[in-house]
């Protein structure tokens, strides 16, 4: 399955750090200890994605394991991600489909008996991993180091008080500072998507593939899909000073 890489590496860091990892990297638990305790830092994705891209521009691993995977067979089929339209077996359509149906459809070849099954099902719901706000965890983090939360506090209390903080919706903290990466870093990130686009997708469509990446980069960049919450900037706010000196 093709995803474009900047798509796919917010889901990966927002992953990675979803559970605490021992210092092997294997995932033991939820991140529930202050640092000194043993717990894990959430970096902030800019930070993140540039050691990543050290680490990935030396290897590209993406493009060795497909290139391996096709050395075995020409008839390796590439699903695009982003494509989640498929036609109906009278030939109508293009409809819209999860990704389970999309890859049953388009990349498993004989398997028009599963496609068509998958199809007549009325509630078609995409089997997924739901991401998890980092924000709020970060924060506390951040605001213990810090000397704003008092001893005895947990962790994950911290975290739970500062996401129904957050969800109170007041208009105070509504729209709260970002942490992006810096241009070098975004643009190593467009260049490294760009070139695995290049090398798994076929090339007569080319053309139409660029408008759709680089229209999906600018959605991204306006959605700010790889940013975090600047939390330096955040305990400096003269109300989450207040929310911290009150609440803790």
């Amino acid at each position: 399955t093709y995803r474009r890489l900047y798509d796919g590496w917010p889901s990966h860091w927002n992953q990675v750090f979803k559970f605490h990892r021992n210092k092997n990297g294997i995932a033991v638990g939820l991140n529930t200890d202050w640092l000194e305790d043993g717990g894990n830092r959430i970096p902030p994705f800019g930070e993140w994605i540039y050691q990543y891209l050290d680490n990935y521009e030396s290897k590209e691993a993406d493009l060795r394991a497909y290139n391996a995977w096709k050395s075995c067979s020409d008839d390796i089929t590439v699903v695009n991600f982003h494509d989640t339209k498929v036609y109906l077996p009278n030939g109508t359509g293009p409809v819209e489909v999860d990704l389970a149906t999309k890859f049953a459809c388009k990349g498993i070849i004989g398997a028009s008996h599963t496609c068509s099954f998958l199809l007549q099902q009325e509630n078609l719901q995409e089997k997924h991993n739901p991401s998890v706000n980092h924000g709020p965890d970060m924060l506390a983090v951040h605001a213990h180091e810090s000397g704003l939360i008092s001893p005895g506090w947990k962790r994950e209390k911290v975290t739970g008080k500062i996401k129904r903080y957050v969800a109170s919706k007041n208009p105070e903290i509504s729209s709260l500072p970002m942490r992006c990466p810096n241009a070098t870093t975004l643009q190593r990130m467009y260049d490294c998507s760009l070139k695995f686009q290049k090398s798994v997708l076929v090339a007569e469509n080319m053309t139409q593939q660029m408008l759709d990446f680089d229209l999906g980069w600018k959605q991204a960049l306006e959605q700010q899909k790889f940013c975090t919450w600047d939390v330096k900037d955040i305990v400096k706010r003269k109300e989450w000073k207040q929310f911290f000196s009150e609440s803790f």
